[in-house]
């Protein structure tokens, strides 16, 4: 995400912005995490602000990089997940007050989309909450009024089946070479 946009400070922005926002829902609900694990952590962008949120909070990192989770585990003193398995088969040792996962969603198909939202269910502990964020109407309204993103000629095909699954369904995908896009209504 780093290499995505402009500059460091436009990074840190993105990862502060997400982390307020999660942090504001957080204190609606009057949960005070005591566990938080950050699902796709990446290099961090977002766990540096969970942990300057929840200091004393334990935290846990996962991903599918070695060298991302040992990254976040150790400037972020946070227990590392490695990603390694189909989401119906992960196992976390212990449940968590707040799971935070960032656009983990928008590269899922429908059926696996459900499967890892029920999945990572299962580790939520009582009372406690799980966050995410997916594309969703506005990518919808961008593709629909035409700016593709940057998405290749040789994927219209498929984006426009994408947005017509959409419009029936509520739920659009795009698997793509290198990466996947999904919309959500």
């Amino acid at each position: 995400m780093y290499n995505a946009v402009p500059n460091k400070a436009s990074y840190l922005s993105a990862g502060e912005t997400v982390a307020r926002a999660v942090n504001s829902g957080i204190t609606v609900l009057e949960l005070e995490p005591k566990s938080v694990l950050d699902y796709g952590c990446g290099h961090g962008r977002v766990t540096r602000w969970l942990r300057h949120y929840w200091p004393n909070a334990e935290f846990g990192v996962a991903d599918i990089t070695p060298d991302q989770i040992a990254f976040c585990a150790s400037e972020f003193r946070a227990e590392p997940f490695l990603i390694d398995r189909p989401a119906a088969e992960i196992e976390l040792p212990r449940q968590y007050d707040l799971i935070w996962l960032g656009s983990i969603f928008t590269h899922l198909d429908e059926s696996s989309w459900h499967t890892l939202f029920n999945r990572l269910e299962t580790f939520v502990a009582p009372g406690g909450v799980l966050c995410f964020s997916f594309e969703g109407r506005t990518v919808y309204k961008t593709f629909e009024d035409g700016n593709l993103w940057g998405i290749q000629e040789k994927d219209m095909d498929g984006t426009k089946e994408m947005l017509a699954q959409y419009e029936k369904s509520g739920f659009g995908f795009l698997q793509q070479a290198e990466t996947k896009l999904g919309i959500w209504g």
